[in-house]
């Protein structure tokens, strides 16, 4: 994006040249539209150089630098160049952040970045969710005996008395008022001794 006179297609940031140029701020502005607003309460920080509109930035790290004001229409170009670019890498919200604040600025600026990060197709099929939530623990609902039936296998495991390989399969049936479960317990694989749970089963 190359500053020019598109600038001039916003109309707030027509105001604000006007303002710059004839040297005077009005002594009161509306809070709506909120970028002129923005503007007229930033205006000492503001130039005009050539025919474009910087804002002045002084920065611990960077030192004193100017901002291209993005008129409206031009923002969706700059945060395509900015995250997309193969030499970008699709970089979280704070990187692109910074490298987007050293040459570019409009009202709430950091928040349009987070949008269109969190809009990229690219980044939601790489980058894991940042939080992650647990489903509480429900019932498993039937309406017919042995409509639904769930088993689970445990082991191998040792057994104290006779130091014999055990293995425990829990097969359960559920129907709309009943939890049937029969739990077969198989040791050294010579029986199979079924019992009942000590409590009904939950879906996890």
């Amino acid at each position: 994006v190359e500053a020019n006179e598109t600038q001039f297609k916003d109309p707030h940031i027509e105001n604000l040249y006007k303002w710059l140029r004839d040297r005077h701020r009005p002594d009161k502005c509306e809070r709506k539209p909120m970028e002129t607003f923005v503007y007229w309460s930033s205006y000492h920080r503001l130039r005009i150089f050539g025919k474009n509109v910087f804002r002045c930035l002084e920065n611990s790290d960077y030192g004193t630098h100017y901002q291209y004001l993005v008129p409206i229409d031009e923002r969706p170009a700059v945060l395509k160049k900015i995250h997309d670019d193969p030499f970008s890498g699709h970089r979280g919200v704070d990187k692109n952040f910074e490298k987007l604040k050293l040459r570019f600025y409009w009202p709430n600026y950091r928040k349009d970045t987070a949008n269109y990060i969190l809009g990229c197709e690219i980044c939601a099929s790489i980058k894991a969710p940042k939080a992650y939530t647990r489903q509480p623990i429900v019932p498993i609902k039937a309406y017919k005996l042995f409509e639904l039936i769930t088993w689970d296998i445990l082991g191998p495991l040792q057994v104290p008395d006779n130091f014999l390989v055990s293995w425990d399969v829990l097969v359960v049936g559920y129907c709309a008022t009943l939890d049937i479960g029969r739990c077969l317990s198989c040791r050294g694989g010579s029986n199979v001794t079924p019992h009942s749970p000590r409590s009904p089963p939950r879906h996890i």
